[in-house]
């Protein structure tokens, strides 16, 4: 058990552990197809491969100024790297933990040790996620307005899209509605517990109850810390719009690279369906989606 322990605690382990788990997955994703895939890669344009890649990479160093930005509301010492260090952190957890539900964990345990105390860590990652929920689903109702017509004839699958952007706009609208009308607040945390609990989806109505309660604490405190203080919520709404219009151009500089042959009137096109993919992903609570994220390229 010491001998693990040591292990798991050795940076060399770990970066080993992890490129072995990952030429496995490759292995067995591309195991039945790898020489096609070598042969698109082998004639793939150079130049627009490289600027796929730094675009993959600006979303997620966007991201780790957007972290920066925020946690220097409670340590003016943290330093630019640390958010871009945590950004990366929390996209590999993500990827590789059901429905993303370890970056949380992991952007807290990182923040933590570069010296924000766990309250405001938690505080900080409810401000981030108020904001960029609501320019998620704000995004999401623009593209689905722009190409609705567009792909909602043309495959079933449209039909995943509507109920993912559904569930985020729920889950937004839900949010704010418990925690800013006290009538509602009220119920949920009395009848609405107990519904739940005589529908047996809650098994401890006092735990129930007291995560309720703390969850709607944070998203207040995450209100409270974003209320006053209009300049800040316009630049990380701003560079949160940025972050979403990088993620989606991502796929056409792919086509680029890839000699697929795309017209400027098929950018939007291809932004459109990338979100629609980001929103049916979020349906399958698996690592990475997968499984989930690869039937959306049919349309």
């Amino acid at each position: 058990m010491n001998i693990l322990r040591k292990l798991f605690k050795s940076y060399l382990f770990n970066i080993i552990l992890v490129l072995s788990l990952t030429t496995i997955s490759m292995v067995l994703t591309l195991k039945d197809s790898f020489s096609e895939v070598v042969l698109q890669l082998q004639n793939a344009n150079l130049y627009w491969f490289i600027i796929g890649i730094a675009f993959a990479l600006l979303h997620r160093v966007l991201y780790g100024l957007i972290v920066t930005i925020q946690a220097r509301k409670f340590n003016k010492d943290y330093k630019f790297i640390y958010g871009v260090g945590n950004s990366f952190i929390d996209a590999f957890v993500s990827g590789i933990t059901p429905a993303g539900t370890g970056g949380n964990i992991s952007q807290i345990m990182t923040l933590r040790g570069h010296g924000i105390d766990l309250s405001d860590s938690v505080s900080l990652l409810w401000m981030d996620s108020i904001i960029y929920q609501l320019c998620l689903v704000i995004y999401y109702l623009i593209m689905i307005l722009m190409r609705f017509t567009r792909f909602a004839s043309e495959s079933y699958l449209f039909t995943f899209v509507l109920i993912g952007f559904a569930i985020n706009a729920a889950v937004l609208l839900s949010i704010f509605v418990v925690s800013r009308i006290p009538r509602v607040h009220k119920w949920m945390s009395t009848k609405g517990i107990q519904i739940g609990y005589k529908l047996r989806i809650i098994k401890d109505v006092d735990k129930a109850k007291q995560s309720m309660e703390e969850q709607i604490d944070r998203f207040q405190q995450g209100v409270s810390d974003l209320q006053g203080n209009r300049k800040l919520i316009l630049e990380l709404i701003g560079l949160n719009f940025i972050r979403l219009i990088i993620y989606n151009l991502i796929p056409v500089f792919s086509a680029f690279a890839l000699g697929i042959p795309v017209s400027m009137g098929m950018v939007i096109d291809i932004m459109a369906l990338s979100s629609f993919v980001a929103m049916v992903s979020m349906l399958f609570p698996v690592p990475g989606a997968s499984g989930g994220a690869e039937p959306t390229y049919i349309f």
